[in-house]
């Protein structure tokens, strides 16, 4: 534990594994520049942040919860038998 005076200093640490360069995929480097910025907040704005943050998640989570509305089946109506009958045709009467 730090005593008084002392200071806490947070490090991101990238590590990539393997012979071949791995190309960066955007959802990567989203979570690294949101570190960076985050790292970069003055106090308030952190604060701010957090509470923006915090909502999100809790809404993700909420969103996760609630079922998939169940799939409803398709019906197709049919009649056996159609009547068909002629009629005149509607015409309007010129002035």
């Amino acid at each position: 534990m730090a005593g008084e005076g002392g200071r806490v200093r947070l490090h991101t640490r990238v590590e990539i594994t393997g012979d071949e360069p791995v190309p960066y995929s955007p959802d990567i480097m989203r979570h690294l520049i949101c570190y960076m910025i985050l790292a970069r907040l003055s106090r308030e704005s952190l604060v701010q942040a957090f509470s923006s943050l915090s909502e999100i998640y809790e809404w993700q989570v909420e969103r996760e919860l609630i079922p998939s509305p169940p799939k409803l089946a398709r019906a197709t109506f049919r009649p056996n038998r159609l009547n068909q009958v002629e009629r005149k045709p509607f015409v309007l009467p010129e002035e």
